[in-house]
């Protein structure tokens, strides 16, 4: 084109000055017409004639300004929008939801597996774990005691401040049992007067005095086997201070024979969970667990002390030729067993239990036989083995392999279930596979929302890579050549939004959802491949397919406007996506299979995605060190993806997070295996089998009291 016609076309156009896309375009229709009117007068030679024909630059100008004037206030006001309001918009809602609850979840996972109680120390701040922490004062002493004080004494203030609570004292007298060294019983002693004005009726405290100072009289010792056929005796005692050993078993034998015998641990749990409040997502219920599987018992300790104490001392009478003195003794283990079912609330509790029983069916026949008693010594084993029974059977059956369990857990439970269940032993697979799949999609629930948050960290750091890129064209090409911002139409933002964004999402529930051969169909450990190449897709798609579809339409744009296009992604650029793609549908379709067919596919998956990486790095370098004809093109493509990225960062994070919390609320609620509700407890599969063992020892006990109950009856 003749310079007088760009000449003219630049000072047309000068009223647009402030918008150079707007400006560009209104010159390319200019220019069209400007063409049009030198064919009619006879080709390019007569463009100053049709350049004249269109009346004078300045009121040409003026017209074009005019007719343009509301257009350019909608465009500025909408790059306005764009800059200061989308972008930080995005930036913002990128932090606000994004969720890495799983990283906490999986190191508490961890840390339970490695048999560490509590909760594991947190890694992550506060705001990337998604919590929150506006908790009362009180509430924060329930969970973690007084922080400016130490010890267990960390622990007393919570009951300083209400005296009469006997949860709260119970829970420091707990702490004080654990954490008091052994030589410091004076101490809990001390704590333990305040017994009598708090919970008066309740065994424990006078049962905890009376062990220490037995414990702190005599020394128990082991025996060896005598005769093979003779069984061993349990324990012996040597007496420190005898009148003292005397005075504290009979305190003991007092405190045992107590109706009401409770720890309060369970309550305190309860209090715990309240504060915390009803689970929403599955790191609640993993810390809850934890929370519960930290309950301390020390009393477990006590009470199996407490029955070798009790048996030594009995042995001891009976060496004297105390033997009448001496029953009560031998039958202090089994109300110390029964104490601690009726107060059971978790598994370990009746296994305790159970053992209390099983050193008193060994020990209480054979001192039965020793001091001619043989009938009722019979009669005791027959009493106390079938108090025994459930539990026994329980764990007869634990030993029983059960195949189609294993193979059951090992293709479709989830990481929590894999590794809860077959602790628990034996279990009908009856209706457990839907059980199994309902836990095993919250926890790919909860993946998904970890990966859907390093995709908006992806999405912003692709935003400052583009940012960096135009910034580097408009230094070096000055503010005449500057990188442009394009705006796309609304339409064409839409079409982003639902090609790029929601398709590749709807496309990914749908196909782990309904395939039966998805990788979510079934257990990581069976599937992790498939599920990884299935995850390495929507995060490729939703990251390159919103800024394909955007650098398709700003090339477009650009002919439009008469300006260079974009250069196209580099042919060998393109070979590396094709065999990154190639490397994850590799990945996904090695058989399922043993732990080397997992290892493959991850490996090819792996690979597939560290290519899509390379391939987007080397296009951000190539970008950076392009050559200075192509740079405006470059800038301007890289400038206007930033919006368009941004609204993809947005439409995840307000959209995508929402969308999979309250699906994982909702799995959670239906979860049978480790939903527990707002009572306390490990898991509801463990609660349950706890209870059931429990309603039957219970029943057993019923069934056989204890002799002197025995008698009293027949009186």
């Amino acid at each position: 084109m003749p310079t007088n016609t760009e000449k003219f076309l630049e000072r047309a156009t000068a009223g647009l000055a402030t918008d150079p896309e707007l400006r560009l375009d209104v010159r390319a229709e200019l220019r069209s017409h400007v063409a049009d009117k030198a064919d009619e007068l006879g080709g390019e030679e007569h463009a100053d004639e049709a350049i004249a024909a269109l009346g004078e630059v300045v009121e040409l100008a003026e017209e074009v300004a005019e007719a343009n004037r509301r257009r350019l206030g909608w465009r500025g006001l909408a790059r306005r929008i764009l800059r200061f309001g989308l972008v930080p918009v995005a930036v913002v809602c990128a932090f606000v939801f994004s969720d890495f609850s799983l990283a906490v979840g999986l190191r508490q996972f961890v840390w339970l597996s490695d048999g560490a109680g509590g909760k594991a120390p947190n890694c992550l701040p506060a705001w990337l774990a998604g919590r929150t922490s506006d908790r009362s004062e009180k509430e924060s002493l329930i969970l973690n005691g007084d922080p400016t004080r130490t010890g267990p004494d960390r622990y007393r203030t919570l009951w300083e401040r209400s005296p009469t609570n006997r949860v709260y004292y119970a829970d420091y007298i707990t702490r004080r049992l654990v954490q008091q060294p052994a030589s410091g019983d004076g101490k809990l002693l001390a704590e333990l007067a305040h017994a009598p004005t708090v919970d008066p009726d309740n065994a424990r405290y006078p049962f905890l005095a009376a062990i220490c100072r037995a414990e702190a009289a005599a020394e128990l010792l082991k025996r060896k086997a005598g005769k093979e056929e003779i069984p061993p005796e349990p324990h012996a005692l040597r007496p420190i201070d005898r009148p003292a050993l005397d005075k504290a078993m009979t305190a003991l034998l007092a405190a045992t024979n107590m109706p009401e015998f409770r720890c309060h641990q369970w309550e305190m749990l309860r209090e715990k969970v309240e504060v915390l409040g009803s689970p929403e997502r599955l790191l609640d219920v993993v810390e809850q667990t934890a929370i519960a599987a930290s309950v301390l018992l020390p009393d477990l300790q006590k009470a199996r002390n407490a029955a070798r104490y009790s048996l030594g001392y009995a042995d001891l009478l009976i060496t004297e030729g105390k033997q009448e003195e001496a029953i009560p003794f031998l039958h202090l283990p089994e109300a110390l067993g029964r104490h601690v079912t009726q107060n059971s609330s978790c598994l370990i509790e009746l296994l305790v239990s159970d053992a209390l029983m099983k050193v008193s069916g060994e020990a209480v026949p054979r001192a039965l036989r020793e001091i001619g008693h043989v009938a009722e010594a019979a009669a005791e084993e027959r009493r106390l083995a079938a108090i025994r029974e459930s539990v026994q059977e329980w764990h007869e059956a634990r030993k029983q392999p059960n195949p189609d369990l294993e193979r059951l857990l090992n293709r479709r439970a989830g990481m929590l279930s894999h590794m809860l269940l077959p602790s628990l032993g034996s279990q009908d697979t009856t209706g457990l596979a839907a059980k199994l799949e309902n836990g095993r999609r919250l926890e790919f629930t909860v993946l998904a929302k970890a990966i859907v948050s390093v995709l908006g960290f992806l999405l912003l750091a692709a935003m400052l890579a583009c940012s960096v890129v135009a910034l580097r064209w408009r230094l070096t090409l000055g503010s005449h050549a500057a990188p442009l911002l394009l705006l796309p139409s609304w339409r064409d933002m839409v079409r982003f939004v639902l090609l790029g964004v929601v398709a590749p999402f709807v496309v990914f529930v749908l196909w782990t959802r309904l395939l039966p051969f998805s990788g979510h169909a079934y257990s990581p450990q069976y599937a992790w491949h498939r599920t990884l190449a299935e995850l390495l897709t929507l995060a490729s798609a939703l990251l390159l397919l919103p800024a394909w579809l955007a650098a398709r339409s700003f090339r477009r744009r650009c002919l439009e406007l008469d300006l260079a296009p974009p250069p196209s992604l580099p042919k060998v650029l393109r070979w590396w996506l094709i065999l990154a793609g190639t490397l994850v549908i590799a990945g996904f379709l090695v058989p399922l299979g043993g732990a080397r067919s997992v290892q493959i596919g991850t490996a090819l998956a792996g690979a597939g995605g560290v290519w899509v990486a390379a391939t987007v790095l080397c296009t951000i370098v190539l970008a950076l060190l392009a050559s200075r004809p192509k740079g405006r093109a470059i800038g301007t493509l890289s400038r206007s993806l930033i919006p368009v990225l941004a609204l993809a960062t947005l439409v995840l994070s307000v959209a995508g997070h929402p969308i999979l919390r309250a699906q994982e609320r909702h799995l959670l609620r239906t979860d049978e295996i480790l939903w527990v509700g707002d009572e306390p407890g490990l898991t509801r599969i463990e609660n349950e089998l706890t209870q059931r063992l429990r309603k039957a020892t219970l029943k057993a006990m019923a069934e056989n009291p204890p002799p002197n109950r025995q008698a009293q009856e027949g009186r």
